[in-house]
């Protein structure tokens, strides 16, 4: 039945080349972002879990 229903809306197939292209872009921007990203920003960012105090005092000084 639930093939059925599926197979009845028109157009349907291309959902999931939509949301692979969307998974695999965001994926790849995220790729890239994090190699193109500075060092001393991934370490702020990597410190953050660890310090005490407000949450937004520690991410106004990380920017």
């Amino acid at each position: 039945m639930k093939s059925n229903v599926l197979q009845a809306i028109v157009g349907i197939e291309v959902f999931p080349l939509i949301s692979l292209i969307i998974f695999v872009g965001v994926f790849t921007a995220m790729f890239i972002w994090v190699f193109k990203m500075d060092k001393s920003s991934a370490n702020s960012m990597a410190e953050i879990p660890l310090q005490d105090g407000n949450r937004d005092e520690i991410f106004n000084r990380n920017l």
